[in-house]
């Protein structure tokens, strides 16, 4: 309920000195704006997360398969991130030099890849039975097809989770 002068002289404040309704003015008088952020922000939720669902499920079925050679190296780089927080001006300096600035891709891919969803992940994979992977590799399934067909459906308890998280 504060004007856009007092808000950049004096900052946000509890109580502000005047009341008014300009914004929902604005809203009112041009409807689409509302109608258009919406949109924006349904599209990245459902992007990001779908984008997220299927790279973190993917790198769970990776590491949680004992004959991926690199899957040590590869966990410890991802858990790794966990120590450190790069924050927010080290994140942007990363979009600018990306030639993301001003673009979508900017919101969608921070939120794609999150370690604590690739280890929720791994660890629910890894608790689905060696046999399934065995027998669908006999009759000749290759790896997509098996994580596809047959992890990826026996993960939805753990992608529920994830794409609540994401």
């Amino acid at each position: 309920f504060m004007n856009e002068k007092e808000i950049m002289a004096e900052g946000y404040k509890l109580f502000p000195k005047e009341l008014t309704t300009s914004a929902y003015e604005f809203l009112l008088r041009n409807p689409t704006k509302l109608v258009d952020a919406y949109t924006v922000t349904i599209f990245i939720t459902v992007v990001g997360t779908v984008c997220a669902l299927f790279i973190m499920s993917m790198a769970g079925y990776v590491l949680s398969r004992r004959n991926f050679k690199y899957r040590n190296a590869f966990s410890f780089f991802i858990y790794f991130t966990t120590l450190f927080s790069g924050g927010l001006v080290p994140s942007y300096i990363l979009m600018i030099k990306l030639g993301l600035k001003d673009n979508i891709l900017a919101m969608i891919l921070p939120g794609v890849v999150s370690a604590w969803s690739i280890f929720l992940m791994k660890n629910f994979m890894k608790s689905i039975p060696d046999s399934l992977y065995e027998s669908a590799a006999i009759d000749g399934a290759g790896d997509f097809r098996i994580y596809w067909q047959i992890f990826l459906p026996l993960s939805k308890p753990s992608l529920a989770t994830v794409g609540l998280f994401s």
